[in-house]
């Protein structure tokens, strides 16, 4: 019965320590009074129960030790998981060593249960109970601090997560930043070759001025040597240097300015120089022009040339018939003067005859004004001797050239002018001009200065509301044209906004942008104006550089016997406001062009 109860609280001390389950001290304390009413705790089990309460009191010391410094080392490091890892390794360690203990006691235990059990353990059964639960309060608040460091490696876990997650986004960041910095420095470095190259312009001009700062320095030497044989005057040399090294500083400061100016003339002289290039195509262009007018107007010269024959031939015929009426004027008035002389003689018939001369001399007074052009002439030279006038080697002579040039040219200009107060006027009498032409040479005007000036602003008035309406009625006359040549086979639209039609590409050798040419060009206006046409044979030779860009855009297209039709908006060929007197505005121009020739270069 005694080792039937031995063993029975043997077994429940053993449950109590590895349980991990808290029991009140008041059973404890019961448990060992009942051993020790019994006699049933024995010599041999104080080693044991001795030994392990040193354990479980040195283990729940050192837990206790551990457990605020674990804290402290939680708090200072919260997201050192290994730490905590290794924390709970050695206390699971510990736990195992515990119930190693436990068994051995159980085995010494079975070993001596048929001993009895002496009293003097009493104490030390107490003792081992009280230090029994101290351990179980130790491993209760070990196994709580065990919970909680679970938590914090979990929380540890998950903090190193968003740190991974920050540490990634911070590299890309820092990737960015990298790659923004390279192009930064790419451009400081670009600034910093920009600020080189002009330091080693400035260097460059300032080369001179450090050339003559160093002979200023040798200057100074020189006087600083001769300041021996005279004080004063080496302080005046000194003086005379210091205001040379000013004057070389000023120097080196104007030539800092002078490079500046430099570069800004030379931004102007670029800008004039594209203006040039411009001003030049539009010259190129003109000259095309004005090659087309010089070849009409020499047409409208051999025209010019032949009205004035047939003029001097009829001022021949003119001159001839007054000096026939002269004549007759002579002779009648010797009638006259004879049948006066008869009348003397009181004789009728004489008096019929001469009322009768008298009503034939009327006659011929009033045949006489009807030539006012004839006699407004008189005195003006024949073209034998104008032309023996001019081609005499004197002072006469070119005074006579110069003379009949000036005449020349003011009836050209007044032939232009004329054209181009008749392109927008009604007709008119090119008799009644010369007339008024004569006239204000003569002085002699048949219209005061008022009803002349009433009359050309009519004139100018029916110019500018005529030219206005042309010119509206050839915007939408162009943009039929245009509109229909874009439709027709083979149409090409340029970038320049013209369109052209190749009908035949000549030879395979094609036209060089840096040949010679010789090109036959028909051309009329949108309105049908023809301005040169086949019979005219209007053929230019120039270098394809030289010719209208719209030409040239084509004509490197084509070969020999190539041909092709443009159609030329206003604003690349003559103008808005075209050519007064030649090509009215907003005319659209229709050429058609044949290479005859190419001369490479």
């Amino acid at each position: 019965m005694m080792k039937h109860t031995l063993y029975v609280c043997i077994f429940l001390a053993l449950a109590n320590m590895r349980g991990a389950v808290a029991e009140d001290d008041t059973n404890n304390l019961s448990l060992l009074n009942k051993l020790r009413e019994e006699n049933l705790v024995q010599s041999e089990l104080k080693p044991i129960f001795t030994s392990s309460a040193n354990n479980e009191q040195d283990s729940t010391k050192e837990l206790t030790k551990n457990i605020p410094a674990n804290k402290v080392k939680s708090q200072n490091n919260p997201l050192t998981a290994q730490w905590y890892k290794q924390q709970l390794s050695e206390l699971n360690n510990k736990n195992k060593k515990l119930q190693s203990e436990i068994i051995a006691v159980r085995k010494k235990l079975s070993a001596i249960t048929n001993e009895p059990v002496p009293e003097t353990l009493e104490a030390q059964a107490r003792e081992t109970a009280r230090q029994l639960s101290d351990t179980q309060q130790a491993l209760h608040k070990a196994n709580e601090e065990n919970a909680r460091l679970s938590a914090s490696v979990q929380q540890a876990e998950q903090d190193r997560a968003k740190l991974d997650a920050q540490i990634a986004k911070l590299a890309s960041q820092q990737m960015q930043s990298a790659s923004q910095a390279t192009k930064q420095l790419a451009d400081a470095q670009a600034m910093e070759k920009k600020v080189s190259d002009e330091n080693s312009r400035l260097q460059a001009a300032l080369k001179q001025a450090t050339q003559d700062k160093t002979k200023l320095d040798a200057q100074i030497a020189t006087l600083t040597a001769q300041q021996t044989q005279s004080l004063s005057q080496s302080a005046k040399q000194l003086a005379d240097a210091q205001a040379a090294a000013k004057k070389a500083a000023d120097e080196s400061l104007r030539l800092q300015a002078e490079v500046k100016q430099a570069a800004q003339d030379k931004a102007k002289v670029e800008a004039q120089t594209a203006t040039l290039s411009a001003q030049q195509a539009q010259m190129t262009k003109q000259l095309v022009e004005a090659q087309a007018a010089e070849k009409k107007a020499s047409n409208e010269n051999l025209r010019i040339q032949a009205v004035e024959k047939q003029a001097a031939q009829d001022k021949t015929k003119v001159e001839a018939q007054i000096t026939a009426l002269t004549a007759e004027k002579n002779q009648l008035a010797a009638q006259l003067a004879k049948q006066q002389a008869d009348a003397q003689s009181g004789s009728k018939k004489w008096a019929d005859e001469q009322a009768a001369l008298t009503a034939e001399l009327a006659n011929v007074k009033k045949q006489l004004a009807e030539k006012p052009a004839a006699d407004a002439t008189t005195g003006i030279p024949s073209s034998e001797q104008v032309k023996t006038a001019i081609s005499a080697d004197s002072k006469a002579g070119r005074l006579a050239k110069r003379a009949y040039s000036l005449g020349y040219f003011i009836g050209l200009e007044s032939e232009q002018e004329l054209r181009k107060i008749t392109a927008f006027t009604a007709e008119v009498d090119q008799k009644i001009v010369l007339k008024g032409l004569l006239d204000r040479f003569n002085h002699t005007p048949l219209l005061t200065d008022k009803e002349i000036e009433a009359s050309l602003a009519v004139i100018d008035k029916e110019i500018n509301d005529n030219a206005t309406d042309k010119g509206n009625k050839n915007k939408v006359l162009n943009e039929q044209l245009m509109a229909k040549a874009a439709k027709m086979k083979n149409a090409v639209k340029a970038k320049s906004n013209f369109i052209y039609l190749i009908h035949k590409p000549g030879s395979v050798s094609k036209v060089a942008s840096t040949d010679s040419i010789r090109l036959r060009i028909v051309e009329k206006l949108g309105d049908g104006t023809v301005i040169a046409s086949e019979k005219d044979n209007n053929v230019i030779a120039a270098a394809v550089k030289d010719i209208p860009h719209t030409l040239q855009e084509v004509v490197v297209k084509l070969g020999i016997g190539g041909e092709a039709t443009l159609y030329i908006p206003p604003k690349l060929a003559y103008g808005e406001k075209g050519v007064a007197g030649k090509i009215p505005p907003n005319s659209l121009s229709i050429m058609t062009i044949k290479v005859l020739g190419i001369k490479e270069r």
